[in-house]
């Protein structure tokens, strides 16, 4: 009678991380842990999913390199867990979490009469991701119950980030995981519980062309501003989830984790006046390569951002993966309050004090909405991600 139970429990619980595994923009892979591949980051959801190029608070969950350039002007980063129910339109069980919180520290900030067009971060963060799959009930083929269980998996990262500001920027970072998936009860013993640790290694290069070759227009008579310009090509590439096989059950075939490889290509451009954006715009594309399954075609993405007054950001993109059939429009925005008492310096007396020069010039805090918008994809219709971060 027990092996029954295990047996139905393990048919039933494997059945469902198959189907989310083969619905998580991962369809046909051959690789276990799919969900280490799913982005939930809505900066980079609304951009096609496009996260390699982005430096913000969540980037040690993509691009450790960009967590390196993300410290070059802040010393904490805070984002809630994002929260988002996974393929709410075929149940409302699911829900994908992330998580992150870092530190780092500068050169100029150890040593004030550092070089002035020289500067270097290094930082250290904390993420999560986890999937959980709802509550799972085992019963015999009576009908008799059996049992209760709440299969999930999920990864703790531990990243550290280096970043170099000398006219051009660089970002380096690295990235071990804890990754663990647990199933439910197994028949061959062992719990349906699997542990791998993974690593990620990631890169990215700025070019920003205004610092280099400054361009300027000084307007006003009584308060002179002046306008700037800026033009910043970049260029990111990450290797992620490099580690173990993994192995469910004593004696089960193991499974390569999913390896994948994301290179990505970003032009950002803006009108400032003084330190504070007018208007902007970024075009992003990034391609992710599956490292495992052989005859897996590369994922495309691409994605478009306009800011106006660097408050208030709109985004657009699209996702395409051929050799899943999946073909997805995204679409977002976000709120940056920052921006808001920086045009109160820009325009207004501006902050002589020392402390409110810092908040000024650190503080951060971001509201971020995404959504799928394909229609004709109802497998994906309806998905919301949200987020809140706070770094200064």
């Amino acid at each position: 009678m027990l092996n029954l139970k295990k047996i139905i429990i393990s048919i039933f619980v494997i059945m469902v991380i198959t189907f989310i595994s083969t619905s998580a923009f991962c369809d046909g892979s051959d690789a276990s842990a799919l969900f280490l591949r799913i982005v939930n980051e809505p900066g980079a959801v609304a951009m096609g999913n496009c996260a390699v190029n982005n430096i913000d608070g969540q980037s040690a969950l993509y691009n450790p390199g960009a967590m390196g350039l993300f410290y070059l002007d802040k010393n904490f980063s805070f984002s809630l867990p994002n929260n988002t129910i996974w393929l709410k339109e075929l149940t409302d069980n699911l829900r994908y979490k992330t998580f992150s919180i870092g530190g780092g520290v500068t050169l100029k900030q150890l040593n004030k009469s550092f070089h002035d067009k020289f500067n270097a971060s290094l930082s250290l963060a904390y993420s999560r991701q986890k999937i959980t799959y709802g509550e799972v009930t085992a019963t015999e083929p009576s009908g008799e119950f059996l049992g209760i269980n709440y299969p999930y998996e999920e990864a703790s990262f531990y990243t550290i980030g280096l970043g170099v500001d000398f006219f051009a920027q660089l970002g380096i970072g690295y990235t071990i995981k804890n990754v663990k998936s647990e199933l439910g009860p197994s028949p061959f013993g062992g719990g349906g519980i699997a542990k791998a640790t993974a690593h990620d290694f990631g890169i990215i290069a700025n070019l920003p062309f205004g610092e280099i070759f400054p361009l300027e227009i000084t307007i006003g008579k009584h308060k002179s501003h002046k306008i700037n310009f800026d033009f910043t090509p970049s260029y990111a590439y990450v290797k992620a989830n490099s580690g173990d096989d993994i192995t469910y059950f004593a004696g089960a075939e193991t499974n390569p984790i999913a390896e994948i490889k994301r290179t990505g290509y970003s032009i950002y451009s803006g009108i400032n006046l003084d330190q504070s954006s007018l208007f902007s715009y970024r075009v992003v594309n990034e391609t992710e390569e599956d490292l495992v399954t052989a005859d897996a075609e590369d994922i495309d993405k691409e994605g478009r951002e306009i800011g106006i007054l660097g408050i208030l950001y709109y985004r657009w993109g699209q996702y395409s993966d051929d050799f899943g059939n999946i073909d997805i429009k995204t679409s977002g925005y976000a709120i940056n309050l920052k921006n808001i008492i920086k045009w109160f310096d820009t325009i207004g007396p501006g902050y002589s004090n020392k402390i409110e020069r810092y908040i000024t010039d650190r503080f951060d805090f971001i509201f971020e909405y995404a959504s799928y918008d394909n229609e004709e994809d109802e497998v994906y219709s309806n998905m919301a991600f949200f987020k809140i971060n706070f770094s200064i």
